[in-house]
């Protein structure tokens, strides 16, 4: 087992030297390690294939999707995407909810019923933004287990 564990740690060494060079803005998102980093990047493949940030956040998953409803417009989110893109913006969103003082003065604003996933992400050019939202059950903060 300490094998193991020696092995992840020099991986994990490894992923944070060359994400640190690759794409240090990522890194500078509260919320975002170096395992999340790798993560975008390697899903990304290379930002400038996408016409714009509303094509990446189709790309991702993070897209709000028009509906309506009795003559009301909203919002859902796209259930198509790359899902383990969406999955690091995801854990980047719930720490932020959990830790960072902005995230959850957003989330006390919007009542804790929603987290704008595009705050996330909206800074780091290699991410390209996205304009969608995604419900978070963690909005009062993280639960004690």
């Amino acid at each position: 087992m300490r094998l193991l564990t020696d092995e992840i740690d020099e991986l994990t060494a490894e992923i944070t030297v060359r994400v640190t060079k690759i794409a240090p803005s990522l890194l500078a998102i509260v919320g975002c390690g170096a395992l999340s980093a790798a993560k975008i990047v390697g899903e990304t493949a290379h930002v400038g294939r996408f016409r714009s940030k509303d094509a990446y956040a189709r790309h991702n998953g993070t897209a709000a999707l028009p509906v309506w409803s009795s003559n009301k417009q909203r919002h859902r989110l796209s259930r198509t995407g790359n899902r383990q893109l969406n999955a690091a913006l995801h854990r980047i969103a719930l720490t932020q909810a959990g830790c960072y003082q902005p995230a959850r003065e957003l989330l006390d604003r919007r009542g804790g019923r929603a987290f704008a996933a595009w705050s996330v992400v909206e800074s780091s050019p290699a991410a390209g933004g996205s304009s969608g939202r995604a419900k978070s059950k963690f909005a009062q903060g993280p639960s004690r287990r």
